[in-house]
């Protein structure tokens, strides 16, 4: 498998755990030693994978509230061991995402 087929299956993991709010898939979608970082409501919240994993495992899920599954990846640079994916701004189970790069 490639570089690039390998990060988007990752991305694809990390997309599903959020929309069927899927603690598993979201620990599967991280290394274990990694730390997840983001603002929700305006406040910075970093987490362990654990943490992120419960904290998604604990939101409605957007595939049982029968919202449509989008995702689009915009762009994927890979330098080295370092990658950048870029997704679609969109709405999931009430958060919305604006350009989105991790």
């Amino acid at each position: 498998m490639s570089d690039d087929s390998a990060i988007r299956d990752t991305i694809q993991t990390y997309f599903d755990s959020m929309y069927e709010s899927s603690p598993e898939k979201a620990r599967a979608a991280f290394h274990p030693n990694a730390k997840i970082a983001g603002y929700l409501q305006g406040e910075l919240l970093q987490m362990s994978v654990d943490d992120f994993a419960e904290f998604v495992g604990g939101q409605p899920s957007a595939k049982s509230n029968g919202e449509a599954a989008r995702l689009d990846v915009l762009s994927l640079t890979i330098a080295g061991a370092t990658a950048v994916a870029c997704r679609c701004p969109g709405k999931m189970s009430g958060f919305t995402v604006q350009r989105f790069c991790q």
